[in-house]
């Protein structure tokens, strides 16, 4: 299979071949498809209904009404002391 990267990609791909992490772009993109694999294999497998009852709280706020634009969060993130 012959398979078309974006230059950017291309070019990280061949950047972590020469800095050792792996020994040839084929083995780069096999590891990385592997470790996607297993990583969609355990969200997959997750129990994540402890977080409906957050996922409930935040719709019945946005049904109410009660939200801050993204854009208010946004600067009132880049007036924190910890941001400069």
């Amino acid at each position: 299979m012959n398979i078309r990267l974006k230059p950017d990609t291309e070019e990280w791909l061949k950047s972590q071949v020469t800095e050792g992490r792996f020994e040839s772009i084929e083995e780069a993109v096999e590891l990385l498809i592997a470790e996607d694999r297993l990583t969609r294999r355990a969200l997959d497998s997750a129990d994540l209904s402890w977080a409906q009852p957050c996922i409930d709280e935040g719709l019945a706020a946005v049904e109410a009404g009660d939200v801050i634009p993204a854009e208010d969060v946004h600067k009132a993130l880049l007036k924190h002391p910890k941001q400069r």
